[in-house]
């Protein structure tokens, strides 16, 4: 008796612990997937689970909506604002989803094993032993490589795998894995997946693009989706050939690999009108058939959801201070490290100086020594404004070109790390402003050497290069501010308007303004006026050249002009001094070197702030989708 009652217990015991481990974490209710613009189904109603330590792939024909389900599954956080979403599935916080992408970004001219300790420190997962996981990735001898340029494409892979499942993990997706790798780096990807899903023990889902029998058979589940996202069958994979038989679709040959009869048999012949008509009805008849098999299996999927477990996110130990300095130094690396790009950076402030001093240095002449010893030659007052504004606009150009292309690249990082809730846009934008803005300023200090060096403006290095360093600031945030709102090209499509407007509006005719005197011309002037007054003012072109060409001209004599110059000089032909070079030119009394600083630096703040309301929105945007498409449907 007491054997069998210890029997009896096993047997009980092992029903529990059998039950316990079936009920998933992943669900998905009647979830479907729409276009608001046209009202059309990218993801048709779903059903389905996944218990933990599973791999679940997704495959079809392309345009079946399987990377658009994976996003799904995310907690929307990879989804377009552009969609809609219906029914309800699986809530894990941000921290705890790892969203492999198709393409492997990181910052090149790191190395492996910094790339690893940055992203510790991001995750905040510096105590775990990352030993264990860099051997079952292989990735122990690859420590000290750049990732740019000496990791393969499976390497890389491995990487982003890593990086992933480093952190807290609760369930990990991957768009199409294998692509852009051969066969048996495919192989080992998708193994890869199963054991980091066994080993974590989290539903693993991942979507394929025509993968090979060796490939599917390490699949644990399967889903099968058709064009238009219409859901065939989700289920076990080693079950889903006995599916199709019991339904009328066998494989044909009967040897055919099952990856293959699969996607035959949701695939539609494009080529041929009256196949295509044959492989339409085919596919609705199997989704009308899947569909009546789920809604009469439906009694228990209420059951399983109310027991499912709340995702809450757990409380993240958050050091600020240790993110940004991590932020900063990840920077720093990566741009002293981009040897080529500096150099060319050097020879281009230094040469681009030289150039001006040859255009400009036997015009401009010497100056005085000290501003009350001699007198500028009028004959050079056009010359010496049109030479501060060139260096205006090509330090101006210089720097937002670079911060665009900057921030191109970065992007999908950035993007893939505040997903996870690494950083906030704040930190970001705080570490790349205190590691990028020194590079660039050392640039145009080099710039304004050379220049000072070559031609004897009036005024001082100190004035010229912060005159140059503010409006080199200024741009180089207005670029983070538009790249913070818009994808790289985008990014450069309004960049650079942009900054066309800034020069136009901000530009001084070197030959002075000459004051129009016909009265129906002015009042047709005025009408625009306003418009122009306030691009002025947001202009930090404008305010650069105002405050050099004030403290070029303030305080200083002029030399009266030959007879036969006078014709050419505009409104310089009467002046006598300093003030009134700048009174010709448009400058106002309120105008001078200090207050053209500080104009500079409050447009640069509000780039900043503009920014930082762009990196905010793109999350905060995804976030309200969200919970207004659902309309709390979500199990949380």
């Amino acid at each position: 008796m007491f054997s069998f009652a210890i029997i009896i217990m096993v047997r009980v015991f092992s029903y529990i612990i059998f039950i316990f481990n079936s009920i998933a974490t992943l669900h998905w209710n009647d979830l479907t997937i729409t276009k608001n613009s046209k009202n059309a189904f990218l993801l048709q109603p779903s059903t389905g689970s996944l218990p933990d330590g599973a791999l679940l792939g997704i495959i079809g024909p392309s345009g079946s909506g399987k990377t658009t389900f994976l996003r799904t599954l995310s907690n929307n956080s990879y989804l377009s604002n552009s969609l809609r979403i219906g029914g309800s599935c699986s809530s894990f916080p941000a921290a705890g989803v790892a969203f492999l992408s198709q393409s492997d970004n990181f910052f090149d001219a790191l190395t492996v094993g910094e790339t690893v300790a940055v992203n510790a420190v991001l995750q905040d997962c510096e105590h775990v032993d990352t030993g264990e996981l860099t051997n079952l990735l292989g990735m122990t001898k690859l420590e000290d490589r750049r990732v740019g340029k000496d990791l393969s494409g499976g390497e890389r892979r491995r990487l982003s795998l890593l990086l992933a499942i480093m952190g807290p993990l609760e369930l990990l997706l991957a768009d199409e894995p294998t692509s852009g790798l051969d066969s048996s780096q495919s192989l080992n990807v998708v193994r890869l997946l199963k054991s980091v899903g066994r080993e974590r023990q989290v539903p693993v889902v991942c979507t394929l693009h025509q993968p090979r029998q060796r490939i599917f058979d390490e699949l644990d589940y399967v889903m099968v989706l058709a064009s238009k996202g219409r859901c065939v069958y989700v289920g076990k994979a080693d079950r889903a050939v006995a599916y199709f038989k019991s339904v009328g679709h066998r494989a044909d040959p009967p040897n055919l690999p099952v990856a293959e009869f699969l996607i035959d048999l949701v695939s539609e012949n494009q080529a041929d009108a009256d196949q295509g008509a044959k492989d339409e009805l085919r596919i609705q008849e199997l989704s009308r058939a899947w569909s009546m098999r789920k809604k009469n299996e439906s009694g228990n999927e209420n059951e399983i959801a109310s027991a499912l477990a709340s995702h809450q996110e757990q409380a993240r130990r958050r050091h600020p201070f240790r993110i940004f300095c991590c932020l900063v130094s990840r920077s720093w690396r990566q741009n002293l490290r981009e040897t080529q790009v500096n150099v060319l950076r050097t020879i281009s402030s230094g040469g681009l100086a030289y150039f001006f001093s040859i255009l400009f240095k036997d015009s401009i002449g010497p100056p005085p020594r000290t501003k009350n010893d001699g007198k500028l030659n009028a004959e050079s007052l056009a010359d010496r404004t049109a030479l501060l504004s060139y260096s205006v606009l090509t330090t101006a150009m210089m720097s937002l070109m670079k911060s665009l292309s900057l921030f191109g690249k970065e992007r999908p990082v950035v993007e893939r790390e505040r997903k996870r809730d690494q950083y906030s846009g704040a930190n970001y934008l705080l570490a790349k402003t205190c590691a990028e803005l020194p590079l660039d300023c050392a640039f145009t200090a080099l710039f304004s050497c050379v220049l000072l060096k070559k031609v004897n403006l009036n005024l001082s290095l100190v004035e010229l290069t912060s005159g140059l360093i503010g409006v080199t600031t200024s741009a180089a945030l207005m670029g983070f501010a538009v790249g913070s709102w818009f994808e790289a090209d985008a990014a450069f499509a309004v960049g650079c308007p942009l900054l066309l407007v800034s020069m136009c509006v901000g530009i001084i005719n070197p030959s002075g303004v000459v004051k129009n005197k016909n009265k129906n011309e002015n009042d047709a002037a005025s009408k625009r006026k306003g418009i122009i007054d306030v691009l002025k003012l947001c202009s930090p072109i404008s305010w650069a050249v105002a405050g050099l060409v004030f403290a070029e001209f303030n305080d200083c004599e002029i030399s009266r002009p030959s007879l036969r110059s006078l014709p050419r000089m505009g409104a310089f032909a009467a002046i006598r001094n300093g003030r009134q070079v700048l009174s010709a030119l448009g400058i106002g009394e309120g105008q001078n070197f200090v207050a053209s600083l500080k104009a500079m630096g409050a447009i640069s703040f509000s780039h900043l702030a503009i920014a930082f309301l762009g990196l905010r929105s793109g999350r905060s945007s995804r976030i309200s989708n969200t919970n207004k498409n659902n309309n709390n449907n979500i199990f949380l």
